[in-house]
């Protein structure tokens, strides 16, 4: 289990966020071209910036909580060089994601694309480690993947 619950909890409302900041992208409808009268163009900086909170917490997680970093440096390749890389990385996207600039944001997200899908794929999809060596359960796991997904498919949004 989590070693504190605090970490697990930041780990769940850091995701809702970005789930909450990519519905917010789609609410906003920036990108359609038809349709101006329904546009609500105002929430697009609000979700791009919640978007942005999720990947700085993450790297926060990441580098603070030992049992996040535990699964990390067991998973990845070159995980002690990446690290902090990563750390670096989804910090200073978040906090170009939470500016207003459409230039760096989508430069930003074309960096972090590659990222989300490197921690999907090796860290977040092992299940099997998740439910025997840090007891979460099944579902619980299932949602956090999900929501992870769903910060990428934001990602595919800004960077569009």
């Amino acid at each position: 289990m989590f070693r504190t619950r605090a970490s697990w909890k930041m780990r769940m409302i850091a995701r809702d966020a970005a789930v909450v900041g990519s519905f917010l992208i789609i609410a906003s409808r920036v990108h359609e071209k038809h349709s101006k009268r329904y546009r609500l163009a105002h929430m697009y900086p609000l979700g791009c910036a919640l978007v942005g909170i999720f990947f700085a917490a993450y790297a926060v997680q990441l580098f603070r909580d030992q049992q996040e970093a535990i699964a990390f440096l067991s998973h990845m390749p070159l995980a002690t060089i990446l690290q902090p890389v990563f750390c670096v990385c989804f910090i200073c996207s978040g906090l170009i994601l939470a500016s207003d600039n459409r230039d760096y944001m989508r430069k930003a997200t074309k960096l972090l694309i590659p990222l989300v899908i490197l921690v999907l794929l090796f860290v977040e999809m092992d299940f099997n480690y998740w439910r025997s060596n840090r007891k979460v359960e099944f579902w619980n796991h299932i949602d956090q993947v999900l929501k992870m997904v769903n910060a990428l498919a934001s990602l595919l949004l800004i960077s569009l």
